[in-house]
């Protein structure tokens, strides 16, 4: 025998449904600018032996960001991988793995013109043929 809802339980529902959609409605937009930063820059907190390192730039759109974005991560793998090739790893001690994937990502911007060889040459004092034997092809 199905059971009937009672008034308690039929307004319950109703409140819950009203309260749902109330919180699933979209919210309208706020008119304020958005919060930026004044000045391009950097720092760098060390807590317990791990390195945290932050950069800002102003950019005016997701392109410049990305780029930005780009320019640090290359900056980045190809000292960590010249470090690796000069055996000076410093506090850790990368693995040769580490030193394939950072020499495949740095493959991958030559191949597609993000870097250029002589770039890559600068940063991390290796060749094409050389990337190509850490990377394993």
């Amino acid at each position: 025998m199905p059971l009937r809802d009672t008034g308690v339980r039929a307004a319950s529902r109703r409140r819950f449904r009203e309260k749902y959609r109330a919180m699933s409605a979209t919210p309208e937009p706020t008119s304020r600018p958005y919060l930026t930063i004044r000045r391009a820059g950097s720092h760098e907190i060390e807590i317990k032996k791990s390195r945290f390192i932050c950069h800002l730039a102003r950019v005016a759109d997701e392109e410049e960001a990305q780029a930005f974005i780009a320019g640090i991560r290359k900056q980045y793998a190809a000292a960590r991988l010249a470090a690796y090739v000069a055996k000076a790893g410093g506090d850790v001690m990368d693995e040769p793995a580490t030193a394939r994937a950072l020499s495949g990502y740095l493959l991958r911007g030559l191949d597609c013109g993000a870097v250029d060889p002589a770039e890559v040459t600068a940063l991390t004092g290796l060749d094409r043929a050389q990337l190509d034997a850490l990377a394993g092809r």
